[in-house]
């Protein structure tokens, strides 16, 4: 993974897709956390962001995936677990395969390749501010998501902080 740890700040190169299907948006959250994500990871060395999405999706919900366009370059400074994080984000247009169950899935749980435990969703985009995405700032741009590249330098507000 593309991550640098000092032990107070933490660096991460994070590649996410945007699946948006019968007006909603697909939403995961680790079973402990308080926040959803669009979901993806952390990229490998020698990865392409489009390698990274199609992997992550394989190991978090065993389909592949196309990878469409960018939508948004996210430079995102967040606090969690105590520890101030430095983020890139890259944030893709995805589609599922035309057959896919996960397509029907209103709200599943899946365990990644290491184990860890995560809820997917389908959350109505009407009903985005009915839970907390983090970062905050993309909640704001999924209803408009396609219509064309942003640079989004984003930083959290030290009192709504995630952990």
């Amino acid at each position: 993974m593309l991550t640098i740890d000092d032990g107070q700040r933490f660096f991460n190169y994070r590649i996410a897709g945007v699946a948006i299907h019968n007006g909603k948006v697909l939403v995961h959250r680790g079973s402990g956390d308080d926040f959803w994500t669009l979901p993806g990871g952390r990229a490998e060395m020698g990865e392409t962001a489009a390698e990274t999405l199609q992997r992550e999706m394989i190991e978090e919900l065993n389909t592949t995936v196309e990878v469409g366009e960018l939508l948004w370059f996210v430079e995102n400074f967040f606090e969690y677990n105590n520890r101030s994080f430095h983020e890139l984000g890259l944030y893709f247009s995805i589609t599922f395969p035309p057959d896919s169950p996960l397509l029907e899935l209103e709200e599943g749980e899946f365990q990644d390749e290491i184990g860890v435990r995560l809820i997917f969703r389908w959350q109505p985009i009407e009903a985005l501010a009915q839970i907390t995405i983090a970062p905050t700032c993309i909640a704001e741009r999924l209803p408009a998501a396609g219509l064309g590249f942003q640079h989004i330098v984003h930083r959290d507000d030290a009192s709504a902080t995630r952990g």
